[in-house]
């Protein structure tokens, strides 16, 4: 049999091995640029990126009702001072504005007890991971975000001065002692969907606790009543006899 080496079948063969490498190129280039490009993505892109379509829908959601409120709350001020210039020389109306504002500020000092709808959280640790200050703390700051008006753990009242911390034998709030060991009961008036999504996100403080094996459970509340703060803790939290030197002056 005759082997074909026409100049045509070396022209073809050329061809197709110029486009084979072609392809390889191109897919080599593609892989180098996606190196070289995931290098240049910021920890925040790289998080947005491993995400799936609905943890990121969850997120939008998320960020669109706290604009939402922040909105609400911008209104809300805005209104309160046109009420205060509206006022003029009418004592009478003056007078009761300053007494819905010591109110609003006595609720958020904790001297009151607020009421209304909100969440109760049960966080039960186990032997390897029992309940932390700063454990408490992170918990705290989601449900401030999220606007809760009023936040307890274990009764005790949270106030801008409240205090806590870490114990022997668990952790101290507003210096009132309990165990790590025994389940902590946290209690928050606000708007019960909004605080339990704040902390439900994908990745977000409940997941990672359960990821440890802590045993949190969340109830929406429709009348839940957080007390103030005792007499005694609020002359501790504001007691201006304790002074702290001024070095300037030595």
């Amino acid at each position: 049999m005759i082997e074909d080496n026409s100049p045509r079948k070396t022209d073809r063969k050329r061809v197709l091995s110029a486009a084979a490498l072609t392809v390889v190129c191109m897919l080599l280039g593609f892989i180098l640029f996606r190196q070289w490009a995931s290098t240049r993505w910021s920890p925040e892109e790289m998080a947005v990126r491993e995400k799936s379509l609905s943890a990121l829908h969850e997120d939008y959601l998320e960020l669109q009702e706290k604009n939402r409120s922040l909105h609400e709350g911008n209104k809300l001020l805005k209104a309160r001072l046109e009420a205060i210039e509206a006022v003029g020389s009418d004592h009478y109306s003056l007078a009761r504005l300053l007494e819905e504002e010591v109110e609003l500020i006595e609720s958020l000092s904790g001297l009151i007890e607020v009421s209304g709808q909100g969440i109760a959280i049960t966080v039960t640790p186990n032997d390897k991971t029992p309940i932390t200050a700063n454990m408490l703390l992170q918990i705290t700051n989601e449900l401030r975000s999220a606007d809760a008006r009023a936040i307890a753990v274990n009764g005790q009242r949270l106030t801008a001065m409240s205090e806590i911390r870490d114990t022997v034998d668990g952790f101290s709030v507003n210096r009132t002692a309990f165990l790590s060991s025994e389940p902590t009961v946290i209690t928050v008036v606000g708007d019960g969907q909004n605080l339990l999504m704040a902390l439900s996100m994908p990745g977000g403080i409940l997941e990672r606790w359960r990821q440890r094996d802590i045993d949190v459970n969340t109830d929406i509340v429709e009348n839940l009543i957080v007390a103030g703060i005792a007499q005694w803790q609020y002359d501790y939290m504001f007691d201006t006899s304790i002074t702290v030197p001024d070095d300037s002056e030595e």
